[in-house]
């Protein structure tokens, strides 16, 4: 729709499956998660979206991506409680074991430094990764926000801004 000032620039209908979240890199790469279970890679030239390989190892609906700020991974979550870690160069994942929510992922952010990730859920948990040592070194915030986590993100290294639903932004020194 038009208005206002705005104006659609440029627009791509996907085939076959409907767009769940998307991001985009500094580099002009843009993710998007689908409900296929697969994330679909494009290349933003002006206003105009190329399609490229599609990511495909979740067994789930694609719930939120996110890229690192160093551009070389993007993390991935799903509807099964999955966070994969990919490579972007290889287009391969680099972390599959990263199951210890008890429901569907809302939310996944990256520190500053792309060494750590943050992921949320509906099951009320925050739960912060290094993506360098796995699933062994993980900070767990138990009943983080009641009915949910709506939204994470890194402030700096060691600090994490969260909302939830139940109407709290908490900041957490992790």
């Amino acid at each position: 729709r038009e208005g206002a000032g705005w104006k659609v620039a440029g627009q791509t209908a996907p085939s076959g499956w409907s767009a769940t979240s998307v991001a985009v890199s500094a580099s002009g790469e843009v993710a998007v998660g689908g409900d296929d279970s697969k994330v679909h890679l494009y290349t933003l030239s002006g206003a105009a979206l190329s399609p490229g390989p599609a990511l495909e190892a979740h067994p789930k609906p694609i719930t939120k991506v996110a890229y690192s700020p160093d551009g070389k991974r993007l993390a991935s979550t799903d509807a099964g409680k999955e966070v994969i870690v990919w490579d972007l160069a290889a287009k391969t994942p680099i972390n599959r074991d990263m199951v210890y929510h008890q429901a569907r992922l809302t939310a996944v952010d990256w520190s500053p430094d792309s060494r750590r990730l943050v992921t949320g859920s509906i099951d009320n948990h925050v739960i912060v990764w290094d993506v360098e040592k796995g699933v062994k070194e993980r900070v767990f915030l138990d009943r983080a926000h009641i009915g949910g986590v709506t939204c994470v993100k890194f402030a700096e290294p060691t600090r994490i801004v969260t909302t939830g639903a139940d109407s709290n932004i908490k900041v957490w020194v992790v």
